[in-house]
């Protein structure tokens, strides 16, 4: 019975160590590193090259969009001439 429990005792050290050792590494925590240069939570930019890379792309996209209405619209309107 005593050479059960010792043997329990070494297997949970060295799980203890393996844990310990993966804690120091951060390998884990790494994985929930978020990929996109914004918070999906928030939805605000980050702080960061990539977060005003994708902020002036995303004011682009709505800048061509608004130029696009417009333009749709003056096209429907026709000729300026109202009789």
């Amino acid at each position: 019975e005593d050479e059960r429990w010792a043997r329990i005792e070494r297997e949970k050290a060295i799980e203890e160590a393996k844990w310990q050792e993966i804690r120091d590494k951060g390998e884990k925590a790494r994985r929930n590193h978020n990929s996109v240069p914004y918070n999906p939570l928030t939805l605000a930019y980050n702080q960061s090259e990539e977060g005003n890379r994708l902020r002036h792309a995303d004011d682009l996209i709505r800048w061509r969009a608004a130029q696009r209405a417009k333009n749709l619209q003056d096209k429907a309107l026709g000729s300026q001439y109202n009789p």
